[in-house]
């Protein structure tokens, strides 16, 4: 594992903060119309994809300057991501949205990034105070049961597998059908 320094860290929120401002307006001018915001949004997908690759390969190189240089490709790859996904989101929210309800529609598309802002912080606090209570009560977590404890043929991980699996697919069949 990688042990990147903070000055390291550091230096890679610049190079986002740079990356964002010197090239909002050109990558906002290529999601002119609804082609160009479906272009954007495909050409972030492959963007962010590619960040979440490097940036697990930098976390599991042990070789520093390797890993610096997987951490600035990523990054690279996250900013460039999230313009094109900016700019195409808003675009096709302005484009998709009744002439007459535009201000109604961007102002809501807005209150999704304000709720964000605002509830996130304390769904991840209360979400890992979750998943570190149930790594407790369940005598490991859903990684160390499914790969390593099944592995090992432990009856208490196939069971606690079987039990995950089975609250996962019950959270999605309510979400989806029910709410």
């Amino acid at each position: 594992m990688t042990n990147l320094r903070t000055l390291t860290i550091g230096a890679l929120v610049v190079l986002n903060t740079v990356l964002a401002v010197t090239l909002q307006a050109r990558f906002s001018a290529a999601a002119q119309g609804l082609a160009g915001a479906v272009g954007c949004l495909g050409r972030a997908g492959f963007a962010l994809a590619g960040c979440a690759v490097l940036a697990g390969l930098t976390a599991t190189t042990a070789v520093v300057p390797v890993a610096a240089t997987l951490a600035v490709l990523a990054v690279i790859l996250l900013s460039l991501g999230e313009l094109w996904q900016s700019a195409g989101g808003w675009e096709l929210s302005y484009l998709l949205a009744p002439p007459e309800r535009r201000t109604t529609y961007l102002a809501t598309f807005q209150l999704g990034t304000a709720v964000q802002l605002t509830a996130g912080p304390a769904l991840l606090v209360g979400a890992g105070l979750v998943a570190g209570f149930g790594s407790v009560w369940g005598s490991g977590c859903t990684s160390g049961h499914g790969v390593c404890g099944i592995s090992r043929l432990s009856l208490r991980s196939l069971l606690a597998v079987m039990v995950f699996m089975a609250t996962a697919a019950l959270t999605v069949f309510i979400s989806r059908h029910v709410i």
